[in-house]
């Protein structure tokens, strides 16, 4: 498991995809399952970050991964609004990429929270 957490200084969303691409590369994930999970990372850390937030809301965000061997999970939490309408347009190839993915109010602090499995290899 590998978790990373930043706040209030967030790191670009290349930065988020390449560390979690990394550490699924180092646990065995296949190159095409790779370029699923990097576009569907892109766009959970996208939907996720504070843009749209309260007033006075700072950024944060939180993305925690870890691997049976079969299967890649990825949680992205960050302070972001959660409000569904704008979420779900931003994880339209996130759905399309992960065998599951769930989306919703973060259960702390407020804010978005996504979980994604993506497999660790593609047939």
């Amino acid at each position: 498991m590998e978790r990373w957490e930043w706040g209030p200084v967030l790191p670009t969303l290349t930065w988020v995809t390449h560390a979690v691409g990394a550490f699924a590369t180092d646990h065995g994930m296949s190159p095409a399952a790779r370029e699923r999970l990097d576009v569907a990372v892109s766009e959970a850390a996208a939907a996720c970050v504070a843009i749209g937030g309260a007033a006075g809301t700072a950024p944060g965000m939180l993305v925690e991964v870890a691997t049976d061997g079969l299967c890649l999970s990825v949680r992205v939490t960050g302070r972001g609004r959660w409000q569904e309408e704008r979420v779900e347009r931003r994880l339209r190839l996130a759905r399309a990429s992960a065998d599951r993915l769930e989306a919703g109010p973060a259960a702390t602090a407020g804010g978005t929270s996504v979980l994604m499995e993506l497999p660790m290899a593609v047939s």
